[in-house]
């Protein structure tokens, strides 16, 4: 799996980017559209003048035996500056597949926006509202 975070300029033309032929640098233009055709699971972000986050997942396929319902991932970057991230989440499955999840943005940044979404979502999956 890779997983690649960057504050970049940001891709202006996300389709043209993925279509072969395409490159800002020169190359062959092939980087990202194969990377989306190889990949079991791609999925990229940009935002202009922000920077791109881009995940691709090279995996087998799963026995048929073992069954999933879904796959949960997550990326919690701390501001620039504090040592403690402001967001949350949480997840909890019952023995039927069914899930409960609890997704927070501490309000503010640091320890006590960390510490205020950690205890919302700690009762998001809980049920104790």
């Amino acid at each position: 799996e890779v997983v690649a975070i960057d504050h970049g300029p940001g891709i202006p033309d996300l389709d043209r980017a993925l279509s072969d032929g395409y490159s800002t640098a020169g190359s062959s233009g092939t980087g990202l559209g194969a990377m989306s055709r190889l990949a079991s699971a791609f999925d990229i972000y940009t935002s202009v003048g922000s920077g791109t986050v881009l995940v691709a997942r090279l995996a087998r396929p799963a026995p048929a035996a073992r069954v999933r319902h879904f796959e949960v991932g997550v990326v919690r970057v701390p501001k620039h500056g504090e040592a403690a991230c402001g967001d949350d989440w949480g997840i909890t499955v019952d023995e039927g597949g069914r899930a409960i999840v609890a997704v927070a943005d501490g309000l503010g940044h640091g320890q006590s926006a960390a510490d205020a979404s950690r205890r919302a979502c700690a009762a998001g999956i809980s049920g104790k509202y």
